[in-house]
């Protein structure tokens, strides 16, 4: 060490040598560096963290050589101009003895003279390569974890319909010719193949979402097309729709197909939430604030409404209070309307029930 504290200012020598001699009993992986960057001292826990018998391979020798090669995040410089403004804390890789990296938080800090003056840096290493491993492998299971539930509901949802197609198909074989329920039977598989047809551009809609094409459509025609395509759970569970459109209905600047989309999901989310010979009420009415205006869609259910810690999140992605569902409906909802420049709200009236309102603009009269 003496050989080493020749590089130390005479006049600092002494302090320098105190410093170390404590910091050889702390727990940690210490670093010590001179005012030139050179190493002048290093813990027994680095050295074995790093794979080194003894300081003696490294004492002397730029700090540079205790990093791999892109371990260090930005230029020395930088780092060395932080720690002499008050210190500096980071990631980085450390270079084992046989060259391979281990990650490491390190912070560095000053060490001062009794007089003040700078005579050295500390730097503190501490080892996250288990961190790291941990943080990974939650990650790993997380990503499981989300594709198990994909693969789950698309099975149950898929499964679900493949089974009402195969029954109409079983029928109409068994028949032995044609009957008068022909045609209820294929009515019955052509919903079905919509509804598997749905559901995959719902999930599909969440992985690469298309971008809407834009036309004047009438909102109303829009609205129809969407409960043309619900028709199937509608009549599955005797549900009663009511409309309530206005005596001259918009012609808005839209996506058709993508509306449609999301006026589906709203109704299909509401259908699976109420009990047989439930009731939907879908109301268009405009709204108009200052300097603009609005067309509202509002689509109403008489069901049991949603418990007040789930409202906030129900447009979130993957949450659902079903396992067997996926939890994108209502995503993909507030997600079409965002990109018409509206948005997706939803509220349980003190009568009960739930209103989900589609808010769309009419930029004819907004400015």
């Amino acid at each position: 060490m003496e050989r080493i504290l020749q590089s130390v200012p005479p006049a600092h020598q002494a302090e320098v040598r105190n410093l170390i001699r404590m910091l050889e009993y702390v727990p940690a992986g210490i670093v010590v560096c001179g005012m030139e960057a050179q190493i002048l001292f290093l813990s027994p826990r680095i050295l074995d963290a790093l794979g080194y018998e003894g300081p003696d391979e490294l004492l002397g020798r730029p700090i540079e050589a205790l990093f791999a090669e892109t371990g260090i995040p930005g230029d020395m410089k930088a780092i060395r101009e932080a720690t002499f403004a008050g210190g500096w804390a980071g990631e980085m890789l450390c270079a084992r003895r046989e060259g391979s990296p281990i990650p490491v938080h390190l912070e560095t800090s000053l060490a001062r003279a009794l007089s003040g003056e700078p005579i050295g840096v500390v730097a503190v290493a501490r080892d996250i390569s288990d961190e790291q491993a941990f943080q990974e492998r939650m990650l790993q299971e997380a990503r499981f974890g989300t594709l198990g539930l994909i693969a789950h509901n698309v099975a149950h949802e898929v499964r679900n319909h493949l089974s009402a197609i195969k029954m109409s198909l079983y029928m109409l074989q068994d028949d032995g010719g044609e009957t008068r329920d022909d045609d209820v039977h294929f009515a019955i598989a052509r919903e079905e193949m919509q509804g598997i047809e749905l559901y995959l551009e719902s999930l599909e809609g969440n992985v690469d979402p298309p971008r809407p094409s834009f036309g004047p459509v009438p909102l109303v025609e829009a609205i129809e097309a969407g409960l043309e395509d619900a028709r199937p759970v509608l009549i599955q569970k005797s549900i009663s729709l009511l409309r309530q459109y206005p005596p001259a209905p918009p012609i808005l600047h839209l996506d058709r197909n993508q509306i449609a989309r999301a006026v589906t999901q709203v109704i299909q989310n509401a259908s699976e939430a109420l009990e047989m010979g439930g009731e939907i009420h879908i109301v268009v009415k405009p709204q108009s604030e200052p300097g603009a205006r609005w067309w509202l869609i509002e689509i109403r259910d008489n069901g049991k409404g949603v418990s007040p810690e789930n409202r906030a999140r129900v447009f979130d992605p993957f949450f659902t209070t079903s396992r067997h569902q996926l939890g994108l409906g209502l995503s993909n909802v507030d997600r079409i309307l965002k990109a018409h420049g509206g948005t997706a709200t939803l509220a349980c009236p003190s009568a009960g029930g739930v209103v989900v309102s589609l808010k769309l603009p009419d930029p004819e009269r907004t400015g």
